[in-house]
């Protein structure tokens, strides 16, 4: 367990000092890795919650169930 985490944390340092001199790639790889996970997180029509009111609040006059 300890060899593991002596080469996780030079990995961890070798990155860090990676992303200092390579910037750019690493703000491309940042935006690649949160685009990827906006993908999986997405929200699906399934679990959409059938009494979110999309209009103004004081339009739920016209239906309670939006109200609460």
């Amino acid at each position: 367990m300890f060899i593991l985490q002596t080469v996780l944390e030079f990995a961890v340092a070798i990155f860090i000092i990676w992303g200092l001199f390579n910037e750019k790639k690493l703000i491309k790889f940042e935006d690649y890795i949160i685009d990827a996970i906006k993908r999986r997180v997405k929200p699906s029509a399934k679990t959409s919650n059938v009494y979110h009111h999309k209009n103004h609040p004081t339009d739920c006059r016209q239906d309670d169930r939006t109200c609460a």
